[in-house]
């Protein structure tokens, strides 16, 4: 079977994704340490939001807050690494790694069940680095972010099943 799947003529990334190939011979099951050093299984599971880098490679989160990158996309034989990992407390579980955003060199992302924002200098996609935290308020538990396209205003939505009631907030991104 071809580690690249086509489906109506687009490359389907579901078909290589961080959960079926986490680390030569490591199942996710029986996965318990990640290359880089990160104890965690869970930092691979349910990989989506794949942003293209200006140098073509593609980042991607998991819900379980582990980055990876994709490169030689328009190969046979395209690479997946596993090049960072939020750390969140051990009460957090999953993280819940949710929807980013991406303006310039940096990826900013919400980690509900940490309840906070987190911010990552991509301009070397190959190694991101975490450059700030934010706590939410007490029981507000960040989802999803949209920016505004003409400001540095960030809108913030909740993940309401962990937290946040029906309300959003407002952040602004120097």
């Amino acid at each position: 079977m071809p580690m690249w799947c086509r489906r109506g003529g687009y490359p389907a990334l579901n078909c290589y994704t961080p959960s079926r190939y986490p680390r030569r011979g490591c199942q996710p099951e029986s996965c318990s340490r990640l290359s880089i050093g990160v104890n965690s299984s869970l930092v691979h599971r349910y990989p989506f939001e794949p942003r293209v880098m200006s140098d073509g490679s593609v980042l991607l989160n998991a819900y379980g807050c582990g980055f990876y990158r994709v490169t030689q996309i328009d190969s046979d034989a395209p690479r997946l690494e596993h090049v960072y990992t939020i750390e969140v407390p051990s009460s957090a579980d999953l993280g819940g790694c949710g929807i980013p955003v991406v303006a310039g060199d940096y990826w900013m992302m919400t980690v509900g069940a940490a309840f906070m924002l987190v911010t990552l200098d991509i301009s070397d996609p190959s190694q991101p680095r975490e450059v700030s935290r934010l706590p939410t308020e007490d029981g507000f538990a960040p989802h999803w972010l949209a920016k505004d396209p003409g400001s540095n205003r960030l809108i913030v939505g909740a993940e309401n099943e962990i937290g946040g009631g029906d309300r959003m907030l407002m952040v602004i991104f120097d």
